[in-house]
């Protein structure tokens, strides 16, 4: 080994691993990266996290930070797609991060229509500039639904290219899938992202060490083809409301499931009727889940992506779902 490979190689050593992790909405992406944050703290380590949202309330980052604040700090990009329409926005964020110090780690959850390949590519990108010289791309982590798999890749225009390049696809909610769904996923991960390892689980509970440690054995790389970047969303439209009355939370599930297969996501932190406490809100198709938020929020809202979504009839059934005070009688 010559004097200029073992300085490269020092350099990586020390340097801040930026992972990555993605997948299709509602696959369970934020319990992934929140996992991997409490084990990164444990040991002691302080690390920054950009969360990037399609709409324009960033839901997932007001997650995140609320629970690990004291810790981690928490960089939120809203209103577009790190692989699309935010690709500069991402490089600075990182570099940011790294800058404010003491930095030990960096992870990137991105939105649930972005292309893992193509925001490799743009954070290659960003590392190889100067600014990124205290930077080195970690592991790639894919998650995927396997009830969902199929027709995720059936109906997302970039669902067959998406896992490529991933050094970890976990196939979460093995809860949610029949025997046949999830070795129909499991063979499908297989042909998507060959030579990736692989990890079945619910609530992406697999062990954060040996999910990272898919970073340190990645599989040596073909030469990359740069290709141009896509727009990964065509097809989805999102939208957010802020909600300044209470919810009842019976009538929201009632409406979620009116809409099966256009409603494809919806999230947010929403005041439920008769109780004082901020509701976190989580629809898939087919999976309602209301949880108590341990964080203030000001203004409660909601976001929801729909592919083909009646939208007008959405809008009046949410309006229903609004809990009004009644006028006192006289």
């Amino acid at each position: 080994m010559d004097m200029q490979t073992r300085r490269v190689a020092r350099a990586a050593a020390g340097s801040i691993p930026v992972h990555l992790i993605g997948g299709f909405l509602g696959t369970g992406k934020t319990t992934r990266l929140e996992r991997l944050l409490a084990y990164d703290v444990a040991r002691g380590g302080r690390p920054g996290v950009v969360v990037n949202e399609h709409g324009e309330a960033d839901v997932d980052g007001r997650v995140v930070h609320d629970a690990h604040s004291a810790n981690v700090d928490v960089v939120g990009l809203a209103g577009g797609c790190v692989c699309c329409d935010l690709t500069g926005e991402l490089g600075d964020a990182v570099v940011e991060l790294a800058a404010r110090g003491h930095r030990t780690s960096i992870f990137v959850e991105t939105t649930g229509l972005a292309s893992l390949p193509q925001v490799s590519q743009v954070l290659r990108d960003a590392l190889a500039k100067p600014a990124g010289a205290a930077l080195s791309m970690g592991c790639v982590i894919g998650v995927v639904d396997a009830s969902r798999l199929r027709s995720t890749v059936e109906t997302w225009e970039i669902g067959r290219s998406h896992l490529r390049g991933a050094d970890l696809v976990v196939v979460n909610h093995t809860d949610r899938a029949t025997p046949a769904q999830l070795r129909d996923a499991l063979r499908q991960v297989r042909r998507l992202a060959p030579g990736c390892a692989v990890e079945s689980t619910s609530f992406a509970a697999i062990d954060p060490a040996r999910a990272l440690a898919a970073w340190g054995k990645r599989r040596p790389q073909q030469p990359r083809r740069r290709a141009p970047l896509r727009d990964t969303t065509r097809g989805y439209r999102s939208s957010g409301f802020l909600l300044l009355k209470p919810v009842d939370l019976d009538q929201l599930e009632a409406l979620a499931r009116r809409f099966p297969r256009t409603l494809v996501r919806m999230k947010g932190l929403v005041r439920a009727s008769g109780e004082s406490e901020t509701y976190e809100i989580q629809w898939t198709p087919g999976h309602f889940e209301a949880r108590v938020h341990g964080g203030a929020v000001e203004e409660p809202y909601l976001v929801a992506i729909g592919r083909r979504l009646a939208w007008d009839r959405f809008f009046d059934g949410l309006d229903k779902c609004l809990v009004r005070k009644r006028s006192p009688k006289r």
